[in-house]
């Protein structure tokens, strides 16, 4: 199955194997395949290098939605306005701390030029320092499982991309959803399961 794609795709397949990683390649016109130009493989410095998306979810109280963009997704949790701002990283290295990515992510999208919508969630999910704050808990999915039932893992954010993965089956590149604990209730359509 791996003969239809270029060598460096079945390299990094092979290499992810070697560290208990189970990386799967969706068929190259699928959308989430297309996406992933940054999943690398160094042979030089015998590192994979990743692409993250961080889905942070944002649950409202009481307040209105604002306009989506394309990096927002508008839905309701328990009649709750629920917001989605998908963000990625590229070439994060395999031995990184993941917290020093996210740090990147605050940086860069508190600033003024990023879309205020992005500021004010992100806002949430951070202290002065541009660090996580400790009540958010990152999840990521357990693959496979039944759609209708999902079941997440949690994610220390001060592990290495490599312990993060190893024994996870991941398609094309990780995704981290990012909950803040007491919203974590608010999930029960979306979150049936966390160990």
């Amino acid at each position: 199955m791996l003969a239809k794609y270029p060598k460096h795709k079945q390299l990094l397949v092979q290499k992810a194997k070697e560290r208990n990683i189970n990386l799967l390649l969706m068929p190259p016109g699928m959308h989430r395949h297309q996406m992933n130009k940054t999943t690398k493989y160094d042979t030089k410095k015998d590192t994979i290098f990743w692409k993250v998306e961080f889905i942070f979810h944002c649950i409202f109280k009481g307040e209105t939605k604002g306009e989506g963009d394309n990096n927002h997704g508008d839905e309701t949790v328990n009649d709750k306005p629920h917001k989605k701002i998908v963000l990625t990283v590229d070439r994060v290295p395999e031995l990184d701390e993941l917290s020093k990515h996210l740090s990147t992510i605050f940086k860069r999208h508190v600033s003024h030029s990023a879309p205020s919508e992005t500021r004010s969630a992100l806002k949430h999910f951070r202290n002065a320092a541009n660090e996580i704050k400790d009540n958010v808990i990152m999840l990521m999915k357990k693959i496979p499982c039944k759609s209708s039932e999902p079941k997440y893992s949690r994610v220390d954010v001060n592990r290495n991309m490599c312990d993060i993965l190893k024994g996870s089956s991941i398609i094309e590149f990780p995704t981290v959803d990012v909950v803040l604990e007491q919203d974590l209730e608010n999930f029960p359509l979306i979150i049936q399961e966390i160990k």
